[in-house]
């Protein structure tokens, strides 16, 4: 173990999202960008943002899918647009009708 290998707590926090242990996907998320926070950690934003999405944890997700997309640029990020846009429709169900459907993306 490298304890501190942004990689590794970036690599594992998409293994953890990919189990459903959400909870523990954003500790290792958050601990890759403590880590490393630039761009070239993108992936660990998108892990973040994700994670948070899947906590209904709206406002963060957003913000963190924000913060990555300004650091990447013009170029974007496929992922990162993604969870923000679902984010977003999220948000807005949940002011419109209450409770909103499954954050889970496929």
């Amino acid at each position: 173990l490298q304890p501190e290998s942004a990689v590794l707590y970036c690599n594992r926090s998409m293994a953890y999202l990919k189990q459903d242990m959400t909870h523990e996907a954003l500790a290792d998320a958050e601990k890759s960008l403590e880590i490393d926070d630039k761009v070239e950690n993108i992936k660990a934003y998108w892990r973040k943002a994700q994670a948070l999405l899947e906590l209904d944890r709206l406002e963060e997700s957003e913000a963190t899918a924000d913060t990555g997309l300004v650091m990447q640029g013009q170029a974007g990020n496929q992922h990162l647009n993604r969870v923000r846009r679902r984010a977003r429709e999220l948000a807005t169900m949940k002011r419109l009708c209450g409770d909103p459907w499954s954050v889970k993306m496929d």
